[in-house]
């Protein structure tokens, strides 16, 4: 209630308000969905991870709530992560983690005083602990742990022509599946593969990722029509350790290796197959 003074000096109600206040025993109510990458090895010069949650998280909590710990030693790993800016998506749902990149690409003060964040040949648990926070302030119902183990480096070109395709059935709703040569970045993977018809038309439809990210499908709204079709790839598609079709993260700064390419290969033809062909074959363009 606020009161105004009046000429008779006497307090009268001028307006008022009802307040209430949060709860402050809230159950937990988010939770993490997924963490990426799946595979249970990942290179020593590995570069993000991915945490999916199951509602809108807050701001300023990771570098509190996300540990590294060598399984063998039990030894906690300490400024290997980069915590700011902290790397959101629009929904506050999906936190990107680096790893200090200057201690990834050899060359670089980081790498050359500190090494590797990563110990190769060992293996690390990787956890996010129930303190974190969402959007309402509220801790997450439990923690989550994942062990990775430690493999060698990985520093070679994301290159198209190395995969495997399965094509489908014309008239049919089959998938198209890509088999790659090696674990991709989750996210990438979602926006950077796409089909076009032989007129440059996006083919709608659904894809998704395989296991431990080695695979992608593509699932046709429509069946399949008699024709050529093309699979689309961003050059910015990118391996576990930042890799990407057109140059090699991991390098050193001075070296010349053909780390990078000048006109990169980032499209596959195909044609779906009748249903006496059962042969595949690739068709790079």
């Amino acid at each position: 209630i606020v009161y105004k003074d009046t000429e008779d000096n006497l307090n009268k109600p001028f307006e008022s308000y009802n307040i209430q206040s949060l709860p402050n025993n809230l159950e937990p109510a988010c939770e993490i969905v997924s963490i990426y990458p799946t595979a249970n090895q990942i290179p020593v010069n590995q570069l993000k991870f991915y945490l999916h949650f199951s509602g809108p998280m807050t701001e300023g909590n990771s570098a509190q709530s996300i540990t590294l710990q060598r399984t063998d030693t039990g030894e906690h790993l300490s400024n290997v992560f980069l915590h700011e800016p902290e790397l959101w998506d629009h929904e506050h749902k999906r936190l990107t983690i680096l790893l200090d990149p200057a201690r990834i690409k050899r060359g670089l003060q980081g790498n050359v005083q500190s090494g590797y964040p990563l110990v190769q040949d060992t293996a690390i648990m990787f956890t996010i602990n129930e303190s974190f926070l969402d959007a309402h302030g509220t801790r997450l119902k439990s923690s989550r742990e994942t062990t990775y183990k430690i493999g060698p480096p990985e520093r070679r070109l994301v290159e198209i022509k190395n995969w495997r395709y399965h094509y489908p059935n014309t008239h049919s709703l089959e998938p198209i599946t890509v088999e790659f040569d090696r674990p991709l970045d989750h996210a990438l993977i979602q926006r950077c593969i796409c089909i076009k018809d032989n007129s440059g038309r996006e083919v709608q439809g659904a894809s998704q990722t395989g296991f431990e990210e080695r695979s992608w499908q593509f699932f046709p709204q429509i069946p399949w029509s008699i024709g050529q079709y093309t699979i689309i790839v961003e050059d910015i598609l990118e391996d576990l350790a930042g890799n990407s079709i057109k140059r090699v993260f991991d390098r050193e700064l001075l070296e010349d290796d053909q780390s990078v390419h000048d006109i990169p290969v980032t499209s596959h033809s195909f044609f779906a197959k009748s249903q006496e062909q059962k042969l595949e074959f690739p068709m790079v363009t």
